[in-house]
């Protein structure tokens, strides 16, 4: 049984959490207006932004999956920016053979955006975590399919993706890690 007091108002009773405490719901409102305004702040998050700008390509030798082998014998990730986040272009060869050619909008606001051109998934929903971290979820018919992390290193030149996958019955059945090594420009 919890430890829950016993609220009387009037003669109606009912049960409290230990967390519905007014300095609890007075902190957990100040957790909300920090986020609101650090998500009003668009600077905050320029600088993993502009790192991730440009050519990003697979590294297998350094990636894994569980169970294996890798999802992709290729894949190249190309971000750019736009007025409402970023564009990823994902091209490459899957582990079938098969050619990957999608293209969608990163905006990172927690909330669903349509994805085109991928087979596994049809939405995804992106989270910044700070300067390098950011975790999203990744739907297909409004059930969740993936869920992951993207992490930047700190020299900007290496870009990892953690991923769960997810099966129609929520459970986890594949794990990956995803290594990305950022292109050189050409001069």
């Amino acid at each position: 049984t919890a430890n829950w007091r016993v609220a009387r108002a009037g003669q109606e009773e009912r049960a409290m959490h230990p967390f519905c405490s007014r300095p609890l719901r007075r902190a957990a409102l100040g957790l909300v207006t920090a986020l609101a305004v650090c998500a009003a702040v668009p600077e905050a998050g320029g600088a993993q932004i502009n790192a991730l700008l440009g050519t990003w390509t697979l590294v297998p030798e350094r990636s894994m999956a569980t169970p294996g082998p890798l999802r992709y014998r290729s894949l190249t990730l190309t971000f750019s920016a736009t007025e409402q986040g970023l564009k990823n272009k994902a091209t490459g060869i899957d582990a079938g053979g098969q050619p990957i050619d999608s293209t969608f909008l990163i905006v990172e606001d927690g909330k669903y955006h349509p994805v085109t051109g991928a087979t596994r998934f049809d939405s995804s929903s992106y989270t910044r975590l700070g300067d390098r971290n950011t975790v999203y979820v990744r739907r297909k018919h409004r059930d969740t399919v993936v869920v992951a992390s993207r992490s930047l290193s700190s020299d900007g030149q290496t870009l990892m993706f953690r991923e769960k996958t997810i099966d129609d019955l929520g459970r986890e059945v594949g794990r990956a890690l995803l290594v990305f090594e950022k292109q050189k420009r050409s001069a």
